[in-house]
């Protein structure tokens, strides 16, 4: 029994000795933790707020924003990251007492705060914890290779631009990145088609922790041409490279075959004409095109005082023009074959042969210095002094004209007075002889 009461008062020792002590379990990142803020530090009274750092208050109790003396409030949170939290209490509206002197508290003055410790570890609270490993930020590429080419420069886990040079007749290339990292995710990788001239492909690698890193290689194809077609003796090139051919008002895209390959072309439905884009050595232009008779012609569309005007190479058989001279002529920043005239007066004024926006070709007449263009009227060319001049002999000529025309008249009248006057004559004669002749018969 004496041994029965021993025990019994060992109990209650050990209670006595831990009953009133609160064994705290640790927070971690994620955890929910409650901590107790009073007012009665120095009597606070007043309008208040409730922050939080390095976590997210998620209620308080009581749900007021109003300090009494000693209230007390419960604020419960969530941990957010590894390291120090704190809930604090700040004064908005409020007063407290000091030796019994009220006095205004400034509004943003932290009245009381608690702070908790957050582990980094996972586990719940009270828990057997286990580390967490940090998620990897390696977003590097181990290696970066392409099947056609060599990248420029040589690849470097740190140097994220490249140029590739390509030849001509590629179309396709294969790319290959390698990452870092095993748990680091690659974009970008494998077939990609390309276009003549640049080509930007990007490769993105993105770190375990979500943080990305691009890699761009500038992939230039070779625009160099791989279909060639003559004229005048010449081997000009079908432009491969699209972004570098200038829009063509009134055009649609459309194809042509050429050596059997599909090319690029441009139909005007209103003027019933196709073109092609060619280059030479120096020039890029649009030529002419059918399937018959091939390029003839170099085109160059001009838009001038709301004319949309088509220039072709002027014909052999109308070059030569009877007081004109056949050379280059400037009109605005560009050059074309046309005629000047060789009377001086008409210093400032060109003839161009042109196809209107229905394929119909004309002569305008344009003017260099009110840059002015109009309908050509085929009328021959003379200054107005010369003109008058060229009137006035024309009325002298008329006036001589008329005198001999007067002096004709008189003469053929004369002449038919005087054929009159012959026959009269002659008749009368007759009759005489007549007469004679009858008075001579009665006599015998």
């Amino acid at each position: 029994m004496k041994k029965i009461k021993k025990l019994i008062l060992s109990f209650l020792c050990v209670g006595l000795l831990f009953g009133n002590r609160t064994i705290e379990a640790a927070t971690y990142v994620g955890d929910s933790f409650t901590v107790t803020l009073a007012c009665s530090s120095k009597d606070v009274e007043g309008s208040i707020k409730f922050t939080a750092s390095n976590a997210t208050i998620t209620s308080i109790s009581p749900n007021e924003n109003f300090c009494e003396r000693s209230r007390t409030f419960t604020v419960k949170a969530k941990a957010n990251n590894a390291g120090k939290a704190v809930i604090s209490m700040v004064a908005v509206d409020a007063i407290g007492n000091v030796s019994s002197s009220p006095y205004e508290i400034s509004a943003g003055t932290v009245i009381t705060s608690k702070s908790v410790t957050i582990s980094s570890n996972s586990g719940s609270s009270g828990g057997t914890t286990t580390p967490s490993t940090p998620k990897s930020s390696d977003n590097t590429l181990k290696s970066l290779t392409v099947n056609v080419g060599t990248l420029s420069p040589a690849f470097n886990p740190n140097t994220t631009d490249y140029t590739l040079q390509l030849g001509p007749e590629v179309s396709k290339i294969n790319v290959n990145g390698i990452v870092n990292h095993d748990k680091a995710s690659i974009k970008g990788n494998g077939d990609i088609d390309l276009t003549v001239g640049e080509n930007i492909i990007k490769i993105t690698v993105t770190a375990e922790n979500g943080n990305p890193k691009v890699y761009k290689i500038n992939a230039i194809v070779d625009d160099s041409p791989l279909v060639f077609v003559k004229f005048n003796d010449k081997d000009l090139g079908v432009v491969r490279n699209l972004f570098t051919i200038p829009e063509l008002s009134g055009f649609e895209p459309t194809t042509v075959k050429i050596e059997d390959k599909e090319i690029n072309a441009w139909y005007s439905q209103t003027r019933n004409i196709t073109v092609l884009y060619l280059q030479d050595e120096n020039s890029k232009d649009f030529y002419l095109y059918d399937e018959v008779n091939g390029i003839s012609s170099k085109y160059v569309q001009y838009t001038m005082n709301g004319k949309q005007l088509g220039f072709v190479d002027v014909p052999n058989e109308i070059q030569e023009k009877k007081g004109f001279t056949f050379q280059e002529v400037s009109i605005d920043d560009k050059t074309l074959m046309g005629w000047v005239f060789n009377n001086e007066t008409f210093v400032n004024y060109s003839l161009i042969y042109a196809m209107d926006e229905n394929g119909q070709f004309n002569y305008y007449q344009y003017e260099n210095t009110q840059k002015s263009l109009q309908l050509y009227s085929n009328a021959a060319p003379i200054p107005f002094d010369e003109f008058n001049e060229e009137l006035n002999k024309k009325d002298k000529e008329i006036e001589t004209y008329k005198m001999y025309f007067y002096y004709a008249c008189g003469g053929a009248g004369f002449l038919f007075l005087c054929l009159i006057f012959s026959i009269i004559k002659s008749n009368s004669y007759k009759k005489r002889l007549i007469t004679k002749t009858n008075r001579e018969n009665k006599v015998d």
